[in-house]
């Protein structure tokens, strides 16, 4: 039998449950699909959050973002930066105070195999909604540490060489991101 901390614990869960669960129908989400689920054992919320995304095997896991202080972040962690650290096998949609109406979807994209799943998940869950804008969007790497001024003062053929290198380091690495 619950404690009585344990009943109010497992009342406040079936309300934040009931008003997600009543906003996602008034979105036009049938009752049919949404479920419901809590967990009584939750010490640490991340690997929970973790576990039913493995035991469930949902496309995607929806957190948000409370904005705590850098301060708080370094000492505690958070649980929406561990669940961005740890899952491993699928996405994780970090949410933060900005209404995303239409929304606008950043894709960080790299030069891996991944790069094309992330583009194909985009366009799956956000290619259908009117107003949808998406950003690509790819860092280019810096030179390595090979190809850095290492204080040493060129001479007219060192530094011919060394901007000949460069380019040809900076030609492969557009073609690999083409």
């Amino acid at each position: 039998k619950p404690s009585p901390w344990e009943k109010a614990q497992e009342e406040q869960a079936e309300a934040i449950l009931r008003r997600a669960f009543d906003l996602l129908q008034q979105m036009g989400v049938p009752p049919t699909r949404i479920e419901r689920e809590f967990v009584r054992r939750g010490a640490n919320a991340a690997q929970e959050i973790l576990a039913a995304g493995e035991r469930l095997a949902p496309s995607a896991i929806a957190v948000a973002r409370k904005g705590r202080s850098g301060i708080k972040l370094f000492f505690l962690g958070s649980t929406t930066t561990q669940v961005c650290q740890y899952a491993e096998r699928m996405p994780v949609w970090v949410v933060g105070n900005r209404h995303l109406e239409p929304p606008r979807v950043l894709a960080a994209l790299d030069e891996s195999p991944y790069a094309d799943r992330v583009v194909a998940h985009v366009g799956e869950h956000f290619g259908r909604l009117p107003g949808t804008r998406v950003t690509l969007f790819h860092v280019i790497a810096t030179k390595p540490p090979g190809l850095w001024d290492d204080g040493h003062i060129l001479d007219e053929t060192e530094r011919s060489e060394r901007k000949r290198t460069v380019a040809q380091w900076r030609n492969e690495q557009a073609r690999q991101t083409a």
